[in-house]
């Protein structure tokens, strides 16, 4: 039978009302919780937060031929050109051509429906409405969305091959190959690094080459978990169970570091709380969760680096038979 840990987000904010003996803090209390939680899971490298994966799916180029404009509203309309599209922060259409408009790339400020996106910025050299239905370009959308509670990256493979079909470069890696060949799909291997984008901003895989359709499932991505944030204090502690004295400890920390900062600030209670017991006792019971991983690895093949021979298997050859 497994046993629940359901610990409202509430209880950790009567800890704080409690620690300071008032009956509402000065400060937004479900702030105060996440900023919490975002400093608990990044003082150790726990295990509970590792291990996580999903499945990520490209986001194929689309091309537009016959497109009008509004200049109102900034928007490009095609009828049913973006139906499959779905918008991420930061992507662009490069516009190739059309009756007074200005060929350039242009950021996509977000998508309406299947036959809108709306444009950060007008394409029209004459300041108003585009009607000749002849706009061309191509939208160039690399990037793919991970999830909310993405932190940081283990790992990240084709999700139904053999061999290594993406492997992590950096930013300046994939602008200089774009810039030397702008080519769709790749079957043997792609190219990839985490960019930031959006306000605030957040992590995005950028890969290249492009899709030219839609394709879902093809990287498979083991990543560490960040706080998932708190919204209601119905909602349930993203926490394990032997987490709970260090994390109500840590709250107490928070809400006397910032209400009675004249008798000891926040730097010097959080120094305190990570050389107490409560959380050398999270940490410890964390790390007892598997203290065993099999025999030693590491070998000359497991060591080569993929980015030199990224062909190389990505799983162990089975013995002899």
């Amino acid at each position: 039978m497994v046993t629940t840990n359901n610990i409202p987000a509430q209880k950790a904010i009567d800890h704080f009302l409690h620690a300071t003996g008032s009956k509402s803090l000065a400060l937004d209390h479900l702030d105060v919780l996440n900023m919490v939680g975002d400093h608990f899971v990044n003082s150790y490298k726990w295990r509970f937060l590792r291990g996580a994966n999903t499945f990520l799916s490209g986001r194929g180029n689309i091309d537009v031929a016959t497109a009008t404009w509004t200049e109102s509203s900034l928007t490009l309309t095609q009828t049913g050109a973006f139906t499959t599209y779905t918008f991420v922060d930061g992507d662009h259409i490069k516009v190739v051509g059309g009756t007074s408009v200005t060929a350039k790339y242009y950021e996509i400020a977000s998508r309406t429906d299947a036959d809108n996106i709306v444009l950060t910025e007008t394409l029209s050299t004459t300041g108003g409405d585009l009607a000749a239905a002849d706009i061309e370009g191509t939208l160039r959308i690399p990037t793919i969305e991970l999830p909310d509670d993405f932190g940081s990256l283990h790992s990240i493979a084709g999700a139904d091959t053999l061999v290594n079909s993406i492997g992590m470069v950096d930013a300046t890696h994939i602008g200089q190959l774009r810039s030397q060949w702008s080519r769709e799909d790749n079957t043997g291997f792609y190219v990839g690094c985490l960019i930031h984008v959006g306000t605030p901003p957040r992590a995005v895989l950028d890969v290249h080459p492009y899709f030219s359709g839609n394709q879902e499932d093809v990287f498979r991505m083991f990543y560490t978990k960040s706080w998932t944030r708190i919204t209601q204090a119905s909602q349930t502690l993203p926490i394990p169970r032997y987490c709970n004295g260090a994390f109500m400890q840590l709250c107490r920390h928070f809400a006397l570091g910032w209400e009675d900062e004249d008798l000891a600030g926040l730097e010097m209670r959080l120094q305190a709380w990570e050389d107490g017991p409560a959380f050398k006792q999270a940490t410890a019971q964390d790390h007892r969760q598997q203290s065993r991983f099999g025999r030693m690895r590491g070998g000359a093949v497991q060591t080569t680096p993929q980015k030199l021979f990224p062909n190389s298997l990505s799983n162990e050859v089975a013995g002899p038979t």
